[in-house]
Parts: structure tokens; sequence; C-alpha cells
């Protein structure tokens, strides 16, 4: 997301870009699977494929240049009040947004501003920024315009989609995303068979979660570091560092990997009929959704959100490795959750699990609220800590629950379809509407709003779950009600 802002996308378009990636990913897993089941003799070429595109398709993306020019003008400061600048510049194309630093000899730190323009005079723009205090004397500084990309109407700044820089980065991301979801669909796969049964499964997702943790923040520290003092970032290192490993994870799984046939999507949408038809496997399917939703929202746009709150500050010369320790936040504090999630449901029952993951994720955003509004980019690190129980908790106790209330013999169907309505719908839905809600009213505002509704969604599952219980199939075609603290006795 970040890096496709820096490239001039506006947010609102990458929220719908990323939801349509993940959309079309869903329809082309299937069909990929289903060509591993028909060629078994490919299949673990088929694989090796996909990891190989996935890292030759995003791997470039590191490199693409930015979409638009960033004009550089020379401007005056005058000082018009308190609180209160007017900057005069001749007149250039409408469509830009104009950033303004500059220093006073008391004051050491940095002050900046992004300014809007708004034609006053003929031959001159003046550019008007309210909340700032700026000297009483007359102050020469450096005044830098940059295309917004779309987010400022104007001719000045022809729309992204025009570009032929654009469709790259949309066909090089369609591409990874789609390896990369279809890889990892098989690597659960691989890691099932090879555990069995009986194997800790929540396990092995702490070692990974704990992986991206490492990684992502060894990536921040080396693009800080490449890219020095400015804020310009060159993800270069980042980039490299994916290639690198994408190598290793192909030569170690052309050596070592065994792959295991996969399900057919024939048989799935046979299943799903007569499921789909009871009214509380439905409503199930509806809160797994938003579950999704709300980690999308999180995960989605708190780099977006951190880099608005520290623009102008002098934490922007660290920020790739303050969003990578927020990566590293998010796995250490969710490794622990699903080792313990067994010994947390056999006291709650897995679905009051889920009404306490909603009351979790209303806190959440609505610490990333408040740490918007007061401008504090460290406490949206530390609101991290709350997705260990958001994600370490919600998403097995979501497991458990759908092999709770659904028939025998359709288990892999219902985590088939538990995983699109959590994994790949939520998070469409999030990047779509986290996108345009961005844009509408910023990332603040959008995680108050969505704060508060993950509080009411918290109160209504509360409402469901003790008004109205969810039934578990049984081996003689009956039903019987399925109580909160019966969801771990009956898987």
């Amino acid at each position: 997301m970040v890096v496709a802002r820096q490239l001039g996308i506006p947010v609102a378009l990458q929220g719908t870009i990323t939801a349509a990636v993940i959309a079309f990913a869903v329809l082309a897993k299937p069909v990929i699977s289903a060509a591993a089941d028909h060629l078994p003799s490919l299949r673990k070429s088929i694989f090796l494929g996909l990891l190989t595109i996935m890292v030759t398709t995003l791997a470039p993306i590191g490199f693409l240049k930015p979409l638009y020019p960033a004009p550089v003008v020379q401007g005056a400061l005058r000082a018009e009040g308190a609180s209160e600048g007017v900057l005069r510049a001749p007149t250039s194309p409408s469509g830009f947004s104009l950033s303004l630093h500059h220093h006073l000899t008391d004051d050491p730190e940095p002050k900046g501003k992004n300014w809007t323009d708004t034609p006053q005079q003929e031959g001159y723009r003046f550019y008007v920024a309210s909340g700032l205090h700026f000297p009483a004397i007359f102050e020469a500084v450096n005044v830098s315009i940059r295309c917004k990309g779309g987010e400022w109407k104007g001719h000045g700044c022809h729309a992204p989609w025009e570009t032929a820089e654009f469709w790259l980065f949309v066909t090089l991301l369609l591409a990874g995303q789609v390896a990369a979801s279809t890889v990892e669909s098989i690597s659960d796969a691989v890691c099932l068979d090879i555990i069995g049964e009986n194997g800790d499964y929540g396990s092995q997702r702490a070692w990974g979660a704990l992986s991206y943790g490492i990684v992502g923040t060894l990536s921040g520290i080396l693009v800080d570091w490449y890219s020095g003092p400015g804020i310009v970032k060159d993800y270069m290192p980042a980039f490299l560092l994916l290639v690198l490993l994408g190598t290793l994870d192909v030569l170690l799984s052309s050596a070592t990997l065994k792959i295991p046939k996969f399900e057919g999507s024939a048989a799935i949408c046979s299943n799903l009929r007569p499921l789909l038809r009871q009214p509380g496997f439905f409503v199930f399917l509806c809160f797994t959704f938003l579950i999704g939703f709300f980690d999308g929202l999180d995960t989605g746009y708190v780099f977006v959100l951190q880099e608005d709150i520290g623009a102008g500050t002098s934490l922007v010369k660290h920020m790739k490795f303050i969003q990578g320790l927020t990566l590293l936040v998010q796995a250490i504090s969710a490794a622990p959750f699903m080792f313990i999630y067994a010994r947390v449901e056999s006291k709650l029952g897995a679905a009051h699990i889920i009404t306490l993951v909603f009351l979790l994720f209303s806190l959440r955003l609505g610490g990333l609220a408040t740490a918007g509004f007061l401008g504090q980019l460290w406490g949206t690190v530390a609101m991290e800590v709350i997705n260990g129980p958001c994600f370490g908790l919600g998403y097995a106790a979501i497991i458990v629950q759908a092999g709770a209330i659904t028939p025998p013999g359709t288990s892999a169907t219902v985590q088939s379809l538990v995983g699109i309505c959590y994994g790949t719908l939520g998070y469409a839905g999030a990047s779509f509407v986290g996108g345009v809600l961005y844009d509408a009213v910023g990332g603040p505002m959008l995680y108050l709003c969505m704060g508060a509704a993950a509080a009411l969604t918290c109160l209504l599952h509360f409402v469901y779950n003790k008004y109205l219980p969810q039934t578990i199939g049984t081996d003689s075609g009956t039903v019987s009600p399925c109580l909160p603290g019966d969801v771990h006795a009956a898987t």
C-alpha cells in the first residue's frame, strides 16, 4: 500500500485494485488446483512454477518509477497572523500538493504542512495553510510541489490509469498475488500432510507469524538505512530480500518437498448447496466475513495512517523501521495465543471467544483512531499488541466453531468456505471500503467509525449467541443445540 502510494497511486484506487485482485484470486485458485489434480505428475512443477511467478512478478514492483515527475519551485513565506501563512508562487498547472519545510534558529525541529492550491490573482497562485506558527519576519524557504496521483482533481495531473506504468503495476500485482494466494493454500495442505491428523497446526502457524515479523523488521531497517534521511524511500533492499528468500524457498522446495493431492472444486460446490440453506450457517459466515473485514482494515491501512501521522516530523527517516516493528509486534503478540488456544477455548467456548474478539477489534480500531487524532505514531505500534488475541484466538475460534455447527463429512468444504469468507471476501471488502473512506474522511475517522461498528457487531453476536443458539450435525441426521461451552466437546 505505501509502496504504491509513493508511486502516485491514491489510496482509494489502491483499495479498489486490491479488492479486485483478491476476488480474481478466488476464481483462479480452484482452476489451478484442478489442473494440478488432473496432472499429478506435474503437481510439484506447478507449485514450483507458482513460487517462481510470485517472486519474479512481485520483485519488480520495488523498482518501478513514480507515475509523475516532481517539479521544484522557489517561494517566499509571508506571515499574516499567528497561525496563518501565505505563499505566492508563479502560476503552474493545478492539481498538485505543495509541501513546505522551514527551520527556526530557536526550534531545530523541522515543520511541515501539505497545502492546497487556490487561484487568487492572475499570474500567481496563493497557498494558504492554517494551524502553523510562522515567524513574524519574511523568511525564504524551499518549496516543492508534487502531483498527487489523482488524489487531487485538476488538469495538471492526469489520471493514474492513463499511464503505462500504472497498468504494469496492476499486472505485476495481479500475477504475484494470485500466485502467492495459491502457494499459501498449497503450503497449508503440505503442512497438514506432513504433521498428520493429530499434528499441532497452531504451532506451525505461530512460527510462520514470527518469521514475517522478523523479516518485516529487517526489511524496514534496510530500507531506512539505504534511503538515508530523505522523505522518499527506496524500497530496493526489501525487494532484493524478497528475491533472496524466494529463491531459497524454490531451491529447498524442489529438493525436499512432496505435494499432496488437492480437493477438487466440484465437490466443494456440490456440498455447499445444502449448507447454505441453513440460516444459522449463513449467519456464521457473515460473522466470519466481519472478522476478516475488521482485521483487513487494520493490516491494510495502518501503515498509511503511520505515514500520515509522521509526515513533517523527525520520525520520517525511521518510518520503515517503525512499520517493520509494527509487523514484529503483531507476530510476537499472536504467537502465544496460538499455542494456548485450546486451553482458553475449553474455558470459554469458541462462540464466546468470537464475541470477545469483536470487542477487542473495537478497542484496537478505536485505539488507532485515538493515536491518529493525537498524532502519536508510537501509539499505533502499541495498539498492535491487541492483534495477539484478535488473530491468535479469532481465526482458530471460527475454524473450531465451523466444525461444530456443520454435519459430518463436510469439514473440508466448510473450512474452504470459511477461509474464503475470512481471508478473501473479508480482506477484499476491507480494501475497498477502507480505501474509499480513508480518502473521504481520513485515517483517524475511518478507524473511529469502524471501531464503533466492531462494538455493535460484538453486541449483535452476543445477543445472537445467547438467544439463537446454533446447531450441530449428528451422525443420525438430527441436530442439537450448540451452546458456547459445548463447542470444544463437539470437536
